[in-house]
């Protein structure tokens, strides 16, 4: 068990044309009851107005804060990866720009690294800009189900929920509310970068990787509040579009599935998953989940098309590394 009070922590936050967003998330961060050493802000390239905004953020900002900016749009995977190589704190807790803390998130997550098995640390995130169905008392946190489902049982509507959860082992994350130490996040090169797009499926990637050197534990007390933002955020790389996002989001998954997988199982996950897909749109309900009032219909064939091409795409991917292993 390790004395935690001389070790320091960063708090990674990437950004993409959302000044008041990032102002109320910074600010969450600077009123924690356990301060972190520093913040970094990666600016996933920002228009001109928003990159002034960040600059006076960023140089007003109580605690000591470092700024990155990427001259071209790189995504979430990349961007974060930018700022795990820009600091040298013991842990790294990522926060997304849309979201803020609760005053004890960092307290919450810090106190289960005085185990040294625990590599990783997470928690809720409580929907304040979406309708989130309200669950009974969960068996499993976050899991893949046999079929290919990515289920996250930890979005919550209101803190009310919290009492549902107990800390115990989770196979991976929600990227608004995940922690891990450096030391991890260096050995496995952080982010997987060939998780692109909207980044879909980047923070699973990295709990499966984790999970294989350590334990990831979920915290209920170590809560976060997402706003959900209908523009802007380094997932803004889909602009909106339900068929860019649908591409990218079974894309990723494909990768993600061939990545871990035996070729069989990815196989069958992958067409489980194709075959959902398929099926939501031809019932006029894509599976967006509570991203769906953000981004407005197209035509059925359109969608079918960017799938089909989505799976391809991950098809391909995902063979090519598997053969360089």
């Amino acid at each position: 068990m390790k004395d935690l009070s001389k070790l320091s922590v960063s708090v990674v936050i990437c950004t993409r044309n959302r000044r008041k967003a990032l102002k109320r998330c910074v600010d969450s961060i600077v009123n924690q009851s356990c301060q972190p050493h520093e913040i970094i802000v990666v600016d996933d390239a920002s228009g001109r107005k928003t990159k002034e905004a960040i600059n006076k953020i960023v140089k007003n900002c109580e605690i000591p804060t470092k700024l990155i900016v990427n001259e071209k749009r790189k995504g979430p995977a990349a961007s974060r990866n930018r700022g795990i190589r820009a600091t040298k704190c013991d842990f790294i807790a990522f926060l997304d720009d849309d979201c803020s803390a609760d005053k004890n998130w960092l307290e919450n997550l810090l106190k289960y690294y005085k185990y040294e098995a625990i590599v990783g640390v997470g928690g809720p995130v409580i929907e304040l800009g979406r309708k989130i169905r309200k669950k009974a008392k969960p068996t499993k946190y976050m899991f893949i189900s046999r079929s290919g489902n990515v289920v996250n049982n930890t979005r919550l509507q209101s803190d009310k929920e919290l009492e549902k959860f107990d800390v115990r082992p989770v196979n991976f994350f929600q990227g608004g509310n995940m922690s891990y130490r450096r030391e991890l996040l260096i050995r496995l090169h952080g982010f997987d970068e060939n998780f692109k797009g909207n980044g879909y499926r980047e923070e699973t990637d990295l709990g499966i990787r984790s999970n294989r050197v350590g334990v990831q534990v979920f915290n209920p007390k170590a809560y976060t509040f997402h706003y959900s933002a209908k523009k802007g955020g380094c997932r803004d790389v889909v602009r909106f579009s339900m068929a860019r996002f649908l591409y990218w989001k079974i894309r990723n998954t494909c990768f993600l599935f061939l990545k871990h997988y035996s070729l069989l199982n990815a196989l069958e996950k992958i067409k489980c998953q194709f075959e959902r897909e398929i099926l939501g749109i031809a019932n006029g309900k894509p599976c967006l989940g509570t991203r769906e009032k953000f981004y407005p219909h197209g035509s059925k064939l359109v969608l079918i098309i960017y799938i089909l091409s989505g799976v391809i795409s991950g098809l391909i991917l995902g063979l090519c590394v598997r053969t360089q292993r």
